[in-house]
């Protein structure tokens, strides 16, 4: 039977994920729909499913991800522990049961780069010397900063859509005051006050800019429907049996993601036309520069090892000493205009050594890429092990920060 670290896969499907901090303490949890295990000091998560809703690795890797949600959610109110998943796109192990039977694994890793650009441009004047910028003025502190900012930092993605909307909450109160009684409190209903704040905030930006893809109509109505009606009271309440946006659910990630994109464009539109201010993201790299980037990343083959290698040797190009190579081919299922990866295949029966502590990429017989799976895999009645490796860069029109959760 298969194990990772001596915690058996207990299930035809499961995963291995992991925590953005190590357990502190070893727990096991089962639950109706699958079997989870954490052991202290290791960031690794194995969950066993009892059934899964479908077939093949996706599912699987799906199906993962909520139990093992449901357990994190468990374990902390049990006092246990109070942890969250690390990302799961860029790191995991899963394991599925295949047509035939025999169990299939997918070791799956990404590299991420993060070119930096600088830029500088200066104005010359009629005799040739250097014209000194004008000073950046002051810029008067706003509440609405405190939650940009805060929206800007957080990785999850329901706090971002929060403080982001508390963001725009702020600044559209500035350009048109809520009616409040003399000790703060709201003196009309909230659906009055935007039925206001929201046609005169229109009246300084282009509110097509905001509108869902697909939504028609009048942009007022489309964006206080899809930022006010569709998100802000689901993320803002939780009642049971109402219609809620649940952090960390793949179906709320799906709803915000675009919604929060349109969120922190209008707060910032908004911003700068009241406040006078500039705001200087926006830049970054191009998919054609990505491509030209990754062209000469030619990756022809995969390794695994049953050790873990010290980081100086693997710089030094040092192989390690128990290696087991394979074909690696370009994968074009996972093709994006900010990734390649690279998938390879390793039968089983051909690993005499059985345990797979670290996997990596190899351009020319130089290792390229690596990574250490945290603990030993040890593959003992899986058909075979499928590693796929990923370069990705941070899309420039994405937000802030890349959301984990």
């Amino acid at each position: 039977m298969a194990t990772f670290d001596s915690r058996a896969f207990e299930g035809a499907n499961g995963a291995v994920l992991y925590l953005q901090e190590k357990a502190p303490k070893t727990a096991r949890l089962e639950l109706a729909s699958g079997v989870v295990m954490s052991a202290k000091g290791s960031r690794a998560l194995v969950v066993s499913l009892i059934s899964v809703y479908g077939v093949g690795p996706n599912s699987a890797l799906n199906e993962s991800i909520r139990v093992a949600q449901e357990a994190l959610d468990n374990w902390a109110v049990k006092g246990i522990m109070a942890r969250t998943l690390a990302s799961v796109e860029d790191e995991h192990v899963v394991w599925w049961e295949s047509t035939d039977g025999p169990l299939a694994c997918r070791i799956w890793t990404t590299t991420r780069l993060s070119p930096a650009f600088e830029g500088r441009v200066e104005v010359l004047g009629r005799d040739g010397t250097v014209v000194p910028p004008a000073p950046e003025p002051v810029l008067e502190w706003h509440p609405s900063f405190r939650f940009f900012r805060l929206g800007q930092a957080t990785t999850d993605l329901v706090d971002a859509f929060r403080n982001y909307y508390l963001a725009l909450e702020a600044i559209l109160s500035t350009i048109e005051p809520m009616k409040l009684w003399d000790d703060g409190r709201p003196a009309e209903r909230e659906a009055d006050w935007l039925n206001r704040a929201l046609p005169k905030a229109a009246t300084l930006v282009d509110f097509r800019e905001y509108m869902a893809s697909g939504a028609s109509g009048d942009p007022i109505d489309a964006v206080r429907a899809d930022i006010y009606a569709g998100a802000r009271t689901r993320t803002f309440h939780a009642k049971t049996g109402a219609a809620v946006l649940l952090p960390h659910d793949d179906a709320t990630r799906t709803t915000l993601r675009d919604s929060v994109s349109r969120l922190r464009r209008m707060y910032l539109d908004l911003a700068q036309a009241i406040l006078g201010f500039r705001f200087l993201g926006g830049g970054g790299l191009a998919p054609a520069g990505f491509q030209a980037m990754v062209s000469g990343l030619a990756i022809d083959q995969f390794y695994a090892s049953s050790e873990a290698v010290e980081e100086a040797a693997m710089k030094e190009g040092l192989l390690p000493a128990t290696l087991a190579s394979f074909d690696a081919t370009f994968a074009d299922d996972f093709y994006g205009e900010y990734q390649v990866a690279y998938v390879g295949t390793l039968p089983a029966d051909e690993w005499p050594s059985g345990l797979i502590r670290q996997v990596g990429a190899m351009v020319d017989g130089r290792i390229a890429i690596y990574e250490d799976l945290e603990g030993e895999l040890d593959i003992s009645g899986l058909e075979y092990v499928q590693c796929v490796t990923a370069v990705a860069a941070q899309d420039p029109r994405a937000l802030g920060t890349r959301y984990l959760s």
